[in-house]
């Protein structure tokens, strides 16, 4: 098995001249060098036969719960369909009890994927072979003890239809964070307290294209330790789905057969970011949407923008009072500065919420419908 050269600390040469290599028998990993024993990691699993681990998604994760028994079962919302499992680090120690026959798999499964010198390279930077020879450890005592892993069934994943960039997505809509390397200090969005089971919601074949680049932004966004910072980033992927609605629409048009002025109307109409949100919040968000979200964005926006001192005018929409807000973000952050509050965190935890519900629930919709409305009902439904 290659090595990488900054496992243990090693270089490349020091890596080929000890030919590390790690082998596995009953509940020991041992790691060795031209096939003397360096070191040992241990667990206290139940016995259960290994399954193919070539089977099995893997990844580090965070979650901001790591004790040794907060194991999350991840299953589909609405079928309740079985992915796999989210472990804390700490449960190899065993001292938690493993309920069924199939957690207990997984689980062995997590172990011997966990240990190889891949990981050890990302996400064991302390580790070296010096400190470690002759010493039998559990997983938490090698790897920090705040992570956690996600292990989940490739065939389980595919049986739903889902890859496994969309599970990464879904899996930060809920709050676990999937780490490509180790970082030493994490900014993420924790989940708000420990459950057994989460459910994942699918995500719209719309973005199907754009997934790793939509993970890589809300990620950057939960890293984000600036708040301004951060509402940018989320809100850019409302700028995404606006630009959704203006290719749709203007597709729809480039097909009607309508008059000049017409046309040149709509167009006008079609290039308007807000004219774009409120068709984005009429026609593109699937029935199931949790308008609750919204709901919370457009409470969050009010009291940002009445604490700021600008004028409201009536009932208005979650994207009339975001639009607001946006435009005082990027055109006048001196008025942010000048009226320190707390409004704009409680705003962008709302933000986030209404991302992941676009990113489930946006569906191109019927613009030959759309169009053909009265020009002062095309945007009517769910504005206010």
């Amino acid at each position: 098995m290659p090595v990488t050269p900054s496992a243990f600390g090693l270089s490349a040469d020091e890596a080929t001249e000890l030919h590390l290599e790690i082998g596995f028998s009953e509940c020991i990993a041992e790691i060795r060098s031209q096939t003397q024993p360096v070191f040992e990691i241990m667990h206290r699993l139940p016995d259960i036969d290994l399954r193919d681990i070539d089977l099995y998604f893997f990844a580090f994760c965070l979650t901001g719960h790591s004790g040794e028994a907060q194991i999350s079962k991840l299953q589909m919302r609405g079928t309740h369909e079985s992915l796999g499992y989210v472990f804390p680090m700490t449960f190899f120690r065993g001292e938690a009890a493993i309920d069924g026959v199939w957690p207990k798999r997984y689980a062995r499964v997590a172990f011997h994927k966990l240990i190889n010198l891949s990981n050890i390279a990302n996400f064991a930077p302390e580790a070296t072979l010096h400190g470690l020879r002759d010493k039998c450890i559990f997983p938490d005592e090698l790897f920090p003890d705040d992570l956690s892993i996600v292990v989940a069934g490739l065939r389980n994943m595919e049986g739903v239809g889902i890859g496994i960039e969309q599970f990464k997505l879904m899996l930060l809509a809920q709050k676990i964070t999937i780490l490509d390397r180790y970082e030493r200090d994490r900014n993420f969005c924790s989940l708000d307290k420990f459950s057994i089971s989460v459910s994942l919601s699918t995500i719209s074949p719309v973005i199907d294209e754009d997934i790793d680049v939509i993970f890589q932004l809300l990620r950057q966004s939960d890293a984000d330790p600036s708040e301004v910072g951060r509402f940018l980033k989320l809100y850019q992927l409302i700028e995404y789905s606006i630009e959704k609605v203006y290719a749709w629409g203007i597709k729809a048009l480039s097909e009607m057969d309508i008059s000049s002025w017409r046309l040149k109307k709509k167009l006008s109409a079609i290039t308007a970011d807000r004219f774009r949100l409120s068709i984005l919040a009429a026609h593109c968000l699937q029935p199931t949407v949790n308008q609750v979200a919204f709901d919370a964005v457009a409470v969050a926006c009010r009291e940002l923008l009445e604490d700021l001192g600008e004028e409201l005018e009536g009932s208005r929409s979650w994207h009339h009072f975001l639009y607001n807000v946006r435009n005082i973000v990027v055109h006048d952050q001196i008025k942010l500065i000048r009226t320190p509050n707390d409004f704009l965190p409680t705003l962008n935890d709302a933000l986030r919420d209404v991302c992941f519900e676009l990113i489930s629930s946006l569906t191109k919709p019927d613009f030959s419908t759309i169009w053909s409305l009265p020009e002062d009902e095309v945007a009517i439904k769910g504005t206010d």
